[in-house]
């Protein structure tokens, strides 16, 4: 997944924000997922599935 400065910012912004505190483990994969770990290191660390990483992901 490739993600710009800038958006990869925004994201770690977005996980500050209560507003979007629903939406906080989905912000942390797509997040993961821009830094380079593994479906399998965010499955540890967060506890969703492979599959769902990936259909959280597919579209970004």
């Amino acid at each position: 997944m490739k993600l710009t400065t800038t958006q990869i910012n925004e994201l770690k912004i977005y996980l500050k924000d209560k507003e979007f505190s629903q939406f906080h483990r989905r912000l942390q994969v797509v997040l993961f997922r821009a830094e380079g770990l593994t479906y399998e290191e965010i499955t540890t660390l967060i506890g969703f599935s492979k599959y769902a990483i990936w259909s959280l992901t597919r579209n970004t």
